[in-house]
């Protein structure tokens, strides 16, 4: 099985609730839809709106939660159907069976009756949603209730600002791992190519925070230094200035150590020193 997508990846940690397993598909390709019959629409595919998100609900007239999920579906058709959204409700039941139900309840996106596409995505129970992205994969899956944070990060995402705060979130999380494996130079790199970038955003914020904390670690450990030998203390300078390389205490670091460098005294020992080892 596939992957997830990188926009799947965000939205398990939005919302954790991202799809772990498809047992009616072999990858995250979103199957086809079919129906019989056709409301506000004269039949669409979703190989048809590649390029659009789209919302597939499955749900029935006789279900009591399916129809107090319906005002909300509607307000998100409202809201987002001019910004690239799909909405499309489908049903296993006849059309000439639902027309009534579909006026009266004032369904106003695409509904889809006979279809037996809950079968092909292994339904389970309704009402219940899939989200495909505009690469026709599915990337999320759940209750119509949940919908409302998953719909507003696609559609911000799908911008070029968008897509930079996501860009730019996932660098800052690639340096805390850099972070964690204490490669600081590299953490430091891509934190500082954030603090480059225009504009304010918390991406900025976090990568701020982040180098803080950097050189904090590295000033703790120039502390040691303290009370040192002068060839102990050199060490330990040149130790920040190689583990927190590009920091602005490594840059202090080298200064200390080229200082005591400097007399030929403790240069002669350090070099001994490191010789020995």
């Amino acid at each position: 099985m596939r992957k997830l997508t990188v926009a799947g990846w965000l939205l398990g940690l939005l919302c954790a609730n991202c799809i772990n397993s498809l047992s009616a598909v072999e990858d995250y390709t979103a199957p086809e839809i079919q129906a019989t019959g056709w409301y506000n629409s004269d039949g669409v595919s979703l190989k048809s709106l590649r390029g659009k998100f789209v919302v597939l609900e499955f749900w029935a007239t006789w279900c009591g939660p399916c129809a107090r999920s319906i005002p909300h579906m509607i307000e998100l058709n409202n809201k987002y159907k001019d910004k690239g959204l799909v909405i499309i409700g489908l049903t296993d039941e006849p059309k000439e069976n639902i027309k009534t139900f579909v006026e009266s309840h004032g369904m106003n996106y695409i509904i889809g009756a006979g279809s037996n596409t809950s079968n092909v995505y292994g339904i389970q129970g309704i009402p219940h949603v899939y989200v495909v992205n505009q690469e026709g994969e599915l990337i999320w899956s759940g209750h119509p209730s949940e919908l409302d944070p998953v719909i507003a990060y696609l559609m911000a995402a799908s911008t070029p600002e968008g897509k930079k705060r996501m860009d730019d979130g996932a660098t800052v999380a690639a340096a805390q791992t850099n972070m964690t494996a204490l490669d600081y130079p590299a953490a430091i790199g891509k934190l500082r190519g954030i603090m480059a970038g225009p504009g304010d955003s918390q991406a900025k914020t976090d990568a701020a925070e982040k180098l803080k904390a950097i050189e904090a670690l590295a000033a703790q450990k120039m502390k040691e230094a303290a009370g040192k030998t002068s060839v102990e203390a050199c060490k330990i300078y040149l130790e920040v200035a190689l583990v927190y390389a590009d920091s602005a205490t490594a840059d202090l670091a080298r200064t200390e150590a080229s200082k005591l460098l400097a007399n030929p005294e403790v240069a002669a020992v350090f070099h001994s020193s490191m010789k020995s080892k």
